[in-house]
């Protein structure tokens, strides 16, 4: 990108979100994309609703309307709503089969 922004474009050639991004990942399985901007990170979906914005310093997993955050190394579960639903307290958390696995290592 020229100007160092990014946005979305699907296949066949329709702007998703214009290039106003400093990053954007998305996220495969869902219609939601990790972004960075000047005011830090956001989780936004294809209709540039905000779904988690800032307090975080990473997006780990996005599981259907699960989002695993990360802060200060530590992980947490919030939905696609922002509400927490694991607190952020764990050094590891791992999804399998629908389950969250946590753990601490001291």
């Amino acid at each position: 990108s020229i100007s160092n922004k990014y946005g979305v474009v699907s296949g066949t050639g329709k702007e998703i979100f214009a290039s106003i991004y400093n990053e954007v990942k998305h996220v495969y399985g869902n219609n939601l994309y990790v972004v960075r901007d000047d005011a830090g990170l956001k989780v936004i979906n294809n209709s540039l609703n905000v779904v988690k914005d800032g307090g975080f310093d990473n997006i780990t997993e996005i599981n259907g309307e699960y989002i695993t955050i990360e802060i200060n190394g530590l992980k947490g579960v919030v939905n696609s709503d922002g509400i927490e639903l694991i607190p952020t307290q764990y050094e590891d958390l791992k999804i399998e089969n629908n389950y969250y696995y946590i753990s601490n290592f001291f």
